[in-house]
Parts: structure tokens; sequence; C-alpha cells
């Protein structure tokens, strides 16, 4: 396997509260994938990609928005570019989605938080419309956004 490429420190001034504790993840996860991209034990490595995911959505769920939208790298590297390795990784264990794994949840596929989820996050404007419209909302729709006949969804 290629393995996980390690994710950059975040730029930005060393006295911003932000920057400190997004750096000390960043340190942590780096640690994680150190330690999957050396591992060579099936099992133990697979455990690890789970650990490093929860880690990356830990992240997210701990900053607020309005900080991350400042750090365009943080968007790129935690957000779109380990996402995306995370997803590549996991195909490759025979895992098509993390958060549909016997690890994390026993959620269907079709569950509006799966779909959410395995959501491209280039798509999140198009959700906002959909949902915007109401009572016009239709799942069909909102399913339609993410469907397995798309490109790149077969990679996740």
């Amino acid at each position: 396997m290629a393995g996980l490429m390690y994710i950059d420190l975040i730029q930005g001034p060393n006295t911003d509260p932000f920057i400190i504790a997004v750096n000390t993840d960043i340190k942590k996860l780096n640690e994680l994938i150190h330690t999957y991209n050396h591992c060579a034990d099936n099992k133990a490595q697979l455990a690890l990609l789970k650990d490093i995911f929860l880690c990356k959505q830990r992240m997210d769920n701990t900053y607020s928005d309005n900080y991350i939208s400042r750090y365009t790298d943080y968007q790129e590297q935690i957000q779109k570019k380990l996402f995306k390795q995370i997803q590549l990784e996991a195909k490759n264990h025979g895992i098509y989605s993390m958060y549909h794994s016997e690890y994390l949840t026993n959620v269907p596929l079709d569950s509006f938080p799966i779909i959410l989820a395995n959501m491209e996050p280039e798509k999140i404007n198009l959700l906002l419309q959909i949902l915007s419209a109401g009572c016009g909302f239709e799942k069909d729709k909102l399913t339609n956004l993410y469907s397995p006949s798309e490109p790149g969804y077969q990679d996740y």
C-alpha cells in the first residue's frame, strides 16, 4: 500500500490559540500516520486508519467553522487531502465507507447522516440550496447529490 502523506502544519501567528491547538492535533495525526505507514499487520493498520479517521473527525468537530474558513490550509489539508487519502486507503482495505464500517456505526447507508458524511466537501453549497427550498425538500434530490454512478464516488 502507498500509505498516507504527512500533514503540513498550518501557517499563521504562533500566538493564535487556533494555530497552536490545530498544529498540536496535526502533530498527533502525523504520529498516527507514521505508525500506520510503518505497520505491516493488516488488522493493526486498519485499526490505525480508523484512529486517523476519528482524529480527523474530532478536529473537524472541535474547531469553529469561523476559524476553519479563515485558514484555507486547514480546509485543503484536513478536509480535502486527508479525507481523500483516507478514502483511498480504506478502499485498499476493502472498506467503502468509514462511516458505515463495523467500527463506527450500524446506521443504514441511505440515512441522512451517512449521506451527509460521505458527501464531497464541494457539494455542501448545493446541499444548502436544496435544504433552503424549505417545504419543497425532496430526499431524492439530496440522494442524487451523491450517487454510485458519479465520478469519484467509487473511490470511497
